[in-house]
C-alpha cells in the first residue's frame, strides 16, 4: 500500500494553480482572491498529508493487537519488496513462509516485530508534530520495555540477521518504510533516534534534552537505567572481553555526564563529589583534563556566588 508523498500532493496543487493562472488575469484587483486560494490550497495540502499519516499509523497500530497480525503484516512486506514480480511469485513466497517457519513463530522474533512496529508509530508520530516534547516520556517507557527484551536476547549466540535487522537498522532502512512508502513521514535522525533497538540513543535523543528544559528528576535515573543495562548486558552475554574496557574506558565518561545532569538539577555537591571521585579513581583516564577542569570550574562558581 502506498500513500501519497508529499511532493505528489505539491505538484498536484501547482497543476491546479498553474491552470488557475493561466485562465485568469494576474492583476492586482485579483491578489487578494489569489492569496486566498493559496490559503485554501495550503489548508487542503496539510490535511492530506495528516490524513496519510494517520492511515498508515491506523494500519501499523493494528498489526500490534496481536502476533498473527504482525507477523502476517511482516509477511505482506517481504512477499511486496522480494517476490512482487517473479516468475512462480506465488510458489517462491509459499516456500519462503515454510523455509521461515519456526523463524516467523520464535518468541524473538515476536518480540521484535512488537518493538519495531511501537517505535515505528512513535516516530510517525513524533514526525507529525512540530516539538518533541509530549514524546519524552513515551520514548523512556518504550525504553523500559525494550531494555527488557534486549537483556532476554543478549544470551550467548547469535540472532538471525532477520530479528537484528528490525532493531539494529534505521528506521528508514525498516521493511515496513519501504513496502509502504514512509519515508517522507518520519523524523530528522539529528532529533530522533531512528534505531528501535539503539536504548542508550533513545534515551540522548529523545528524551534527556526535555528532560534537561524541564529540569525533570528523572534525568539522573536515565544515566541509572544505562548503566544498569550496559552491565546487565555483559553479564548475560558473558562478554567478559568487554567488561574491562567498558569499566576503565566508557563507564567513566556515562558517570561524568551524569555528575554534570545533577548540576543541571541543582545537585552541585553531588555533582561535584562524583566528578572527584573520577579523578581519584581514573587519573590515566583520556578524558581526565576535562574533568579537573569542571570541578575548579564548578568551585571557582560557588565561590563567586
Amino acid at each position: 500500500m502506498r500513500f501519497p508523498s508529499p511532493s505528489s500532493v505539491v505538484l498536484f496543487f501547482l497543476t491546479i494553480f498553474t491552470a488557475f493562472a493561466q485562465s485568469s488575469d494576474f492583476d492586482a484587483n485579483k491578489a487578494a482572491q489569489i492569496l486566498q486560494e493559496l490559503d485554501q490550497l495550503e489548508t487542503k495540502q496539510k490535511e492530506i498529508l495528516r490524513s496519510s499519516r494517520m492511515k498508515a499509523i491506523t494500519i501499523l497500530q493494528g498489526a500490534l493487537h496481536n502476533s498473527s497480525s504482525a507477523t502476517r503484516l511482516y509477511e505482506d512486506a517481504i512477499e511486496k519488496l522480494q517476490f512482487q514480480g517473479l516468475k512462480g511469485e506465488a510458489q517462491a513466497f509459499d516456500d519462503w513462509k515454510k523455509k521461515n517457519a519456526n523463524l516467523l513463530g520464535s518468541k524473538e522474533m515476536e518480540s521484535a516485530l512488537r518493538l519495531h512496529l511501537r517505535y515505528l508509530v512513535l516516530s510517525l508520530e513524533r514526525g507529525g508534530a512540530e516539538k518533541g516534547d509530549d514524546f519524552a516520556n513515551p520514548s523512556l517507557t518504550y525504553a523500559v520495555e525494550l531494555e527488557s527484551v534486549l537483556l532476554d536476547q543478549a544470551k550467548p549466540g547469535k540472532l538471525p540477521p532477520e530479528i537484528k535487522s528490525l532493531l539494529e537498522r534505521s528506521l528508514a532502512e525498516s521493511i515496513f518504510t519501504k513496502s509502504m512508502d514512509l519515508s517522507n513521514w518520519l523524523p530528522k535522525d539529528k532529533d530522533w533516534e531512528m534505531k528501535p533497538g539503539d536504548f542508550n540513543g533513545i534515551l540522548e535523543k529523545n528524551v534527556r534534552p526535555f528532560f534537561r528544559a524541564l529540569k525533570n528528576p528523572l534525568l539522573v535515573q536515565t544515566w541509572d537505567m544505562q548503566m544498569k543495562f550496559q552491565a546487565e548486558r555483559i553479564t548475560r552475554g558473558r562478554l567478559e572481553h568487554e567488561a574491562d574496557s567498558y569499566n576503565s574506558g566508557t563507564l567513566p565518561k556515562v558517570v561524568f555526564s551524569r555528575a554534570n545532569d545533577m548540576l543541571i538539577l541543582g545537585q552541585s555537591n553531588q555533582g561535584c563529589t562524583e566528578i572527584l571521585q573520577l579523578i581519584r579513581t581514573h587519573p590515566a583516564h583520556q578524558d581526565f583534563p576535562q574533568w579537573v577542569s569542571r570541578v575548579r570550574e564548578i568551585l571557582n562558581s560557588e565561590k563567586e556566588s
